[in-house]
């Protein structure tokens, strides 16, 4: 029994590993309004190489997005990890890409 008088049940080893990284992201997340505003165009910068290298490959149709299609993953990612305060699921970053960002692309 756990001091609070629930049983006591074991969790996976990766996800007590991933939960100190997911809480040091949340802390990150509650303190975003004094983060260097660099924090998030780093980020942009990081979609606008993938974008450019997709269309290059000829995997996306255009490499000119626009700035809210490029961040839309990174932001739905962010406020899923701030409201759940879990471990980011692969099947959530699949969902991501697949479901959200290149549909949005494709269209664009």
């Amino acid at each position: 029994m756990d001091p609070r008088g629930h049983p006591r049940h074991r969790e996976p080893a990766w996800r007590c590993a991933r939960r100190p990284a997911a809480d040091i992201v949340h802390g990150l997340l509650a303190e975003a309004p004094d983060l260097d505003p660099e924090v998030s165009t780093r980020m942009t910068g990081v979609m606008v190489t993938i974008v450019r290298r997709a269309a290059a490959r000829g995997e996306i149709p255009t490499a000119d997005v626009p700035d809210r299609v490029l961040t839309a993953p990174t932001n739905l990612l962010r406020h899923g990890m701030l409201f759940t305060r879990e471990p980011v699921a692969e099947s959530t970053l699949t969902s991501l890409v697949d479901d959200v960002f290149l549909p949005l692309v494709r269209v664009t």
